[in-house]
This record gives structure tokens, sequence and C-alpha cells, in this order.
């Protein structure tokens, strides 16, 4: 069973690598 705590940190866990990556395409572009 998954409970709503999973999707509060798969949600987390996106967005960090969203940022993360939109910073290394600004720094080496």
């Amino acid at each position: 069973m998954v409970s709503w705590t999973d999707g509060v940190y798969l949600v987390v866990y996106c967005l960090l690598m969203f940022v993360w990556s939109w910073n290394r395409t600004c720094l080496c572009g």
C-alpha cells in the first residue's frame, strides 16, 4: 500500500532532479 508520504517524497525528488538539471544547463550553456 502506498501512503501519501511516499507521494510527497516522490514529488520532492522530481522537483530536485528538475532544478538540478536546469541549473546544469544554465551553468554549462
